[in-house]
């Protein structure tokens, strides 16, 4: 069983016997959620409902990870983590999971410029004063975060996680402080990306973009950068 196997040492493959912590209960068995978590478990009034869901977003992270790479999918938590954290965690975790499964699509477009200087192109898709006016109304920063803001309230922050100059860009959105690495890694696979492709038979430059989209919603996110990239041929004369 999975739960045995022993994923964090050299052998992958050797079994624990049943006597000893298997990965699982190592990870996201009742100590170790009562040492990570300081849980009281002689006075559960202590857990509160925010603790509950703190505890559910990581079990659902350790659940989905382990989804991914196996043909697993049906599991049940028992024994003492649901006697101690009853019917509302086991909801809260479910609505955790549920959404976690739900991966969004990649999507890719491709957008023909009027535009032959790679200088010029690069500074509007790389800089802050090059982003600032097709891609947002407003973008601050310094280094590798910035912060987009469409008029008045709407604001969000991306990290620039890759970049070769002349070549392309890549940002991830921040929104959420990741609950521990396994999530950070689980949410590294998404990113936008802007790249830019040379035509050498007519010198032109285009842009292509990467993006991802929830599923149904493919049309609405190519639609949403058919509207940016109108307004980077405006403002550059692309």
């Amino acid at each position: 069983e999975i739960g045995y196997m022993n994923f964090d040492t050299q052998d992958f493959s050797k079994q624990e016997t049943v006597h000893e912590k298997g990965w699982l209960e190592r990870n996201i068995g009742i100590e170790a959620l009562t040492q990570k978590f300081s849980l009281d478990l002689k006075d559960k009034s202590t857990i509160t409902l925010e603790m509950k869901e703190h505890i559910a977003k990581y079990i659902s992270v350790v659940i989905t990870n382990i989804s991914l790479i196996t043909d697993i999918n049906i599991f049940s938590i028992g024994g003492v983590v649901s006697e101690v954290l009853d019917d509302d965690f086991l909801d809260i975790l479910k609505i955790y999971i549920e959404k976690k499964n739900i991966l969004n699509v990649k999507v890719q477009f491709e957008y023909a410029l009027k535009a032959t200087s790679k200088s010029i192109l690069w500074t509007a898709i790389s800089t802050p004063s090059g982003l600032e006016g097709w891609f947002s109304d407003q973008v601050i920063g310094t280094g590798k975060r910035l912060t987009f803001q469409w008029g008045k309230t709407e604001r969000r922050e991306a990290q620039i996680i890759a970049t070769k100059t002349f070549v392309f860009i890549r940002f991830k959105w921040i929104d959420e402080e990741a609950v521990n690495d396994q999530e950070e890694e689980l949410e590294e696979q998404e990113f936008f990306e802007i790249k830019m492709n040379r035509n050498e038979l007519t010198g032109d430059y285009m842009l292509e973009i990467t993006d991802f989209a929830e599923p149904g919603e493919e049309e609405d996110v190519e639609g949403m950068w058919d509207a940016m990239i109108a307004k980077l041929r405006w403002t550059c004369g692309f």
